[in-house]
């Protein structure tokens, strides 16, 4: 089985997962140290990932929100089995399954999967698709524009004041902010040409997986700070953009720095 095949596969089966809890009784959370939630369907899906990965593949290894499987391939796989998942377990439908391939730290390829709507997001090396049919990030501008909407998520401490940034961008260009609570369901937004933007704090690489789809439809993502994200590391936090407005953005950002 192919890489990408393999994916696909993955994406599927955890779809499967996600809607077989979904606003079910028999949902289980619990708070996790970092004060965020971990559900049953995580941990199921994670697993899964693993399992389907030491099975279709030559010891590859995965690094993954709940588990990781540690080898010493060149070839490591990141999962976020569901992104979003506060909202999953109030119900709400705004959460995703998130995969991504690295050779030698670089994505080749990402698929993300929305089993609500069922949206398959897959970027390979050349491009990238939602639903086999290709995505463009938006082309606007950063000035006054009633329909520029930037996905936010600003609840976290950080060494950056995001809600001055909020600020400053809905009093100079009348942008609207909306936080879905996926940093990667809002990336796909960015990729998909819906939003211009997405901003938060969050720095894990597996929050970061959508990075490579949103490249590949056009946008351009970074940390906070204008840096590479590391997919297989910690990161200051993530902004994503359709590429036009992103070094302006930049600077709006790093000026909150505190």
């Amino acid at each position: 089985m192919q890489n990408l095949e393999l994916a696909v596969s993955i994406a599927k089966k955890a779809g499967g997962v996600i809607l077989e809890y979904f606003d079910s009784q028999t949902q289980q959370a619990t708070l996790k140290g970092d004060r965020t939630i971990v559900t049953k369907a995580d941990l199921e899906i994670n697993r899964m990932v693993i399992e389907e990965i030491q099975n279709n593949t030559d010891g590859h290894g995965v690094v993954g929100e709940e588990q990781s499987l540690a080898t010493d391939s060149e070839y490591q796989w990141v999962v976020d089995p569901i992104d979003g998942t506060a909202m999953f377990n109030f119900g709400i439908p705004t959460n995703v399954f998130a995969l991504a391939l690295t050779k030698d730290k670089l994505p080749v390829l990402a698929v993300v999967f929305d089993p609500y709507l069922n949206k398959l997001y897959v970027a390979d090396e050349k491009t990238a698709t939602c639903n086999n049919q290709p995505i463009q990030c938006n082309t606007k501008q950063l000035q006054k524009d009633p329909h520029m909407y930037i996905g936010i998520c600003s609840d976290a401490k950080g060494d950056f004041n995001l809600h001055e940034v909020a600020r400053q961008l809905s009093s100079d260009y009348g942008v609207k902010f909306v936080s879905f609570r996926s940093a990667i369901y809002m990336d796909m937004l960015v990729a998909s040409g819906k939003l211009c933007a997405n901003i938060s704090y969050g720095g894990h690489g597996y929050d970061c997986i959508g990075a490579h789809i949103v490249k590949l439809a056009g946008g351009q993502y970074s940390d906070l700070n204008g840096n590479a994200i590391n997919l297989l590391g910690e990161n200051q936090g993530y902004f994503s953009s359709n590429g036009l407005i992103h070094s302006e953005m930049l600077e709006i950002i790093k000026s909150s720095k505190q």
